[in-house]
């Protein structure tokens, strides 16, 4: 049988080091805040105590070490995070003198996240080179609460253009069930080359903006934009979301660079095509499918609900029909598959797709 993995609390066990916790549960956090907790490790025994290296699992927890004596005050000696090595060969180490305390401060920065609404379990892990202690486990949970939503939800999406070529996309913002309505009062992030211009909102209270893009420089292959929403609400909340893509030679998106299947009833079939045209010189671009990987709002692969195919619809045109088979009992649904052709520059590329459910009144 194989073992069973141990909690923090087990892992920690040590006749030399005395822990207040090894974990501490955060609950619902709002996104764009940023709380903290503490975590105390006490040198009980008669040496001292080093430590070799620190591992962190989540990349939006800032860690702060304080040296403290035995009545609490603070010790004026320099931490080392990570262990600094000088010039003569010796490694310099941050330590701990019997009856000290490290205070470990952790806070998690939920801008550094996407606002997603997200359950996340990490720990930080401290090794220490006395081999009766080892490693130090100290996990902390947490739960991002976003109070604004995006549709499509956010991050880097790959929307490739044609060279030469202008694209249009669009998302919107839009309050979180039961969270306050809200008003954008600036945004930073458009130029010349992207460009926001608000439209018709689809959600209640929401903020519906299409992206015009392009068209690029010559000789440019790729394409990042972020965009910083300032909101009224409570702290000047603001929320990031970005955007970008490739930017592709003889080939050219006639509309959407993915599928957006928008609402409607999950009971009937539905398919949605991405159009292309081919403008260069191979007789056949080999346009195929692969890797279909689609979700439904739990997190279930439900991509036998869909079949993908491509068609040639004539001369330099082409179609890649997605199609929904119905039957699927979810609100929505997301994913990709991986678009590949021998068009050089766009070899292999993510393709998105969306769709959510239309309520029956």
């Amino acid at each position: 049988e194989g073992r069973q993995q141990r909690t923090p609390e087990q892992r920690n066990q040590s006749r030399k080091l005395e822990l207040d916790r090894s974990f501490h549960d955060f609950g619902k956090i709002l996104h764009g805040r940023a709380p903290m907790t503490e975590f105390r490790l006490r040198n009980i025994s008669k040496d001292q105590l080093r430590i070799v290296a620190e591992q962190n699992s989540c990349s939006c927890a800032d860690i702060e070490y304080e040296i403290l004596d035995r009545d609490g005050k603070n010790v004026d000696r320099r931490v080392y995070r990570p262990p600094l090595r000088e010039k003569d060969g010796r490694t310099l180490l941050t330590w701990l003198e019997p009856t000290e305390t490290l205070k470990l401060t952790v806070r998690i920065v939920t801008s550094k996240r996407d606002p997603v609404a997200k359950q996340e379990d990490s720990e930080t892990h401290l090794l220490f080179e006395d081999p009766d202690i080892g490693e130090v486990v100290l996990g902390y949970r947490f739960f991002i609460d976003p109070p604004i939503l995006v549709d499509p939800s956010p991050g880097v999406r790959a929307l490739p253009i044609s060279e030469g070529a202008t694209g249009l996309e669009s998302f919107e913002l839009f309050p979180g069930k039961g969270k306050e309505t809200f008003r954008i009062t600036s945004i930073e992030g458009a130029d010349g080359l992207v460009q926001l211009e608000k439209s018709e909102a689809r959600h209640l209270n929401g903020y519906r903006y299409l992206v015009k893009i392009g068209p690029f420089p010559a000789k440019e292959r790729n394409w990042v934009r972020t965009f910083w929403f300032h909101t009224d609400l409570e702290g000047g909340y603001k929320m990031k979301v970005m955007i970008g893509g490739e930017i592709v030679r003889d080939l050219e998106f006639l509309g959407s660079a993915g599928h957006r299947f928008g609402r409607f009833d999950f009971s009937q079939a539905e398919e949605s095509r991405l159009r292309l045209r081919y403008n260069g010189t191979r007789d056949d671009p080999g346009f195929a499918v692969s890797d279909l990987r689609i979700l439904d709002s739990k997190g279930k692969d439900v991509s036998k609900f869909f079949d993908a195919s491509v068609e040639n619809t004539g001369g330099k045109r082409w179609d890649v029909l997605l199609q929904y088979k119905g039957g699927l009992e979810s609100r929505r649904f997301s994913g990709n598959y991986q678009l590949h052709s021998q068009i050089e520059g766009f070899e292999k590329t993510d393709i998105g797709v969306h769709g959510y459910r239309l309520e029956k009144s």
